[in-house]
Formats: structure tokens, sequence, C-alpha cells
């Protein structure tokens, strides 16, 4: 599913598809790679009981997150630097078969495949 959440009703329309194509029941992981206050506090809204929250920043300025959002929801937040500037390292191991990523993968599924 891609949506597109340009312009002034970007988040409402995000927020509408998801609760459409879920039922109103969430999403079982969210990996937030705008890393802003608000791309954060709505990770954990459209969650599902029990989801992920991936954190992709070292943003420092604070959100509004009441702790019973995330204890009622029992979410799990985990969060990543992204291993700052080694990305050159990883495809240069990628590429001399030190990295494996077919070790991490579970399945693979053909983009048209996304609605099943």
């Amino acid at each position: 599913m891609v949506i597109n959440t340009s312009g002034p009703e970007g988040n409402a329309k995000l927020n509408q598809a998801i609760t459409d194509w879920t039922g109103n029941g969430g999403i079982p992981v969210v990996v937030d790679t705008i890393c802003a206050p608000w791309s954060f506090e709505m990770s954990i809204a459209l969650t599902c009981p029990a989801a992920r929250v991936v954190v992709l920043s070292t943003g420092n300025k604070p959100s509004t997150i009441k702790q019973v959002d995330i204890t009622k929801k029992e979410l799990t937040i985990v969060g990543s630097r992204l291993s700052n500037y080694r990305f050159p390292e990883v495809i240069e191991m990628m590429e001399a078969g030190k990295l494996n990523p077919e070790k991490m993968r579970i399945n693979v599924y053909h983009f048209t495949q996304a609605q099943e």
C-alpha cells in the first residue's frame, strides 16, 4: 500500500488508510523514518496491541506521548541510530560476502501481494 501523505490533509489520509486497511485494529510494526516528535506520536497512535515501534533517529526534541498510551497497548519501542557513518563499510562488507542478508529475511513478497 502506498499512501500519498503530501499536503495539509496528509496525516488524516494516512490515519484513515490505516484504519480502513486494518478494520480499526492498528498495525503491528511501525518504522518511524521521519523522526519528528509528531511522527513518533503518530506511530504510537497507529499501532495495535503488542506492536513494535522502531525509531530511526537521534533527534532530541521532546514528544507529548503519555505513558499510558504505551502501557495499555503493551508496545515495544526500539531505537536505532543507524550506525552513523557506517553505510559505505556495510556495502563493502556485503560486496565482499562478509554479510549475508539472506539470513535476516524470513519471507519475500512481490509488491502486487500487498493487499493479501
